[in-house]
């Protein structure tokens, strides 16, 4: 996911662990990963809200 930061973006790694039962030994079972503000999209939220303020408050090109 990436992530914005006043001064730079920066790559955050989410990673997921599975954990099995041993006394069961049943299916390897992993946390749901965090949900994010658009489907199949890197950015995080912080991302497109600098995104869409300086789009529509700051008036500037998504281009830049």
């Amino acid at each position: 996911m990436l992530d914005y930061l006043p001064v730079d973006l920066r790559v955050r790694v989410i990673r997921c662990t599975g954990c099995r039962c041993r006394a069961c030994a049943g299916d390897v079972v992993k946390a749901p990963a965090p949900e994010r503000p658009i489907d199949s999209s890197l950015a995080t939220e912080v991302l497109l809200m600098h995104v869409l303020v300086n789009k529509y408050a700051d008036q500037m090109p998504h281009n830049l």
